[in-house]
């Protein structure tokens, strides 16, 4: 194995995870993954991963595959396995106690990053937020993800440099259809922004976090775009697409339905401010119907 220095884990390896393998390959990272998915898994070998475990991440059946001591960075970007509340559970609650578990077994100052979600937060009303809001999330998944953040936070965490990025909506190749379907609802009660950041962004975001040789404060940082769109707009943008992409007329298709705790959601407009100024990260990859950033 390389040094210590060079070796990444990333482990609830999917959709984001399979392209940070890549890149960190690339820019000459050591790197090793778990997955739950055996296809996947394949995927992962045929990049060149030199250590590929398939195994479900909330359990303790890949623990003696790997030692923590052989892994400067590990990161954590599971997703939900399901959008039930029981894969919420499984996925971020009992995988990251698992993640907790594995890691008292040894004492290296490994880093380590966590890619929570934006959804920890609540409304408030259009305004610009940064990490020091308070947190009140609008969904019941949004409480499991706060609840797996606030096992890192503990003081019987294991890892002593740690970060927390809260993403905005994930989105990218092979998973825009969000953005590039949406219908406008006509019985929405509000516009909020949505806050959305690019798969390769959030790749580089991470990378140059466990790349960064300054000592940065173990924290929780927003990772965003930093250009919240009203969703009017883009409802307006994907239905000027459809109408030159697909003879549908609107009245085939259907708005998502919401799983919030109610019909109306939550606005805000996430800084990824603090995170830019720490890293001398910045967004490449806006959508075409990006407004303004945070001055």
């Amino acid at each position: 194995m390389k040094t210590p220095l060079q070796s990444l884990l990333i482990l609830g390896c999917g959709y984001l995870g399979i392209r940070l393998a890549r890149q960190a390959i690339s820019n000459g990272w050591h790197v090793g993954a778990l997955t739950h998915n055996p296809r996947t898994g394949e995927q992962l070998v045929s990049t060149g991963l030199q250590t590929t475990i398939v195994a479900e991440l909330n359990t303790d059946s890949w623990h003696a595959s790997l030692s923590p001591a052989d892994w400067s960075v590990v990161v954590n970007c599971v997703g939900s396995g399901s959008g039930t509340i029981e894969g919420y559970r499984s996925s971020y609650v009992d995988g990251m106690r698992s993640i907790m578990e594995w890691k008292t077994r040894d004492s290296s100052a490994s880093k380590f990053i966590y890619t929570s979600s934006a959804s920890v937060y609540g409304d408030f009303k259009g305004a610009w937020i940064d990490e020091a809001v308070s947190t009140l999330p609008a969904s019941p998944q949004g409480d499991i993800i706060l609840e797996s953040e606030r096992m890192i936070t503990a003081s019987s965490n294991p890892f002593q440099n740690w970060f927390i990025l809260r993403l905005g909506g994930l989105y990218g190749p092979e998973r825009d259809a969000f953005l590039r379907n949406r219908i406008p609802d006509p019985n929405a009660r509000s516009d909020p922004h949505l806050n959305l950041i690019h798969v390769d962004d959030a790749v580089a975001a991470i990378l140059r976090l466990a790349e960064h040789q300054t000592i940065i404060q173990s924290g929780i940082y927003n990772l965003t775009d930093n250009h919240p769109t009203p969703r009017s707009l883009i409802d307006q943008w994907a239905l000027s697409r459809i109408r030159e992409d697909y003879p549908v007329q609107p009245n085939e298709l259907r708005a998502n339905q919401s799983k919030r705790r109610s019909s109306q959601r939550p606005d805000r407009r996430i800084s990824s401010s603090a995170f830019m100024k720490a890293t001398g990260w910045e967004p490449l990859r806006l959508p075409p119907f990006a407004t303004a950033s945070r001055d």
